[in-house]
């Protein structure tokens, strides 16, 4: 009984930190598609300015 209350309780951790990740993955990426334009007005601006 107590090694398998040890399991369920390991594989519910396990599952929380995966999907804590994941959630974490999912907010950084779409923080980066949102920058991502930004960032590349950014790169033309300076190129912009390195050839003018």
């Amino acid at each position: 009984m107590c090694h398998t209350e040890a399991a369920e309780q390991r594989w519910s951790t396990d599952g929380f930190v995966y999907w804590h990740e994941l959630y974490l993955y999912k907010v950084c990426f779409s923080f980066w598609l949102s920058c991502l334009p930004a960032i590349r007005h950014a790169q033309k601006w300076n190129e912009d300015c390195d050839s003018g």
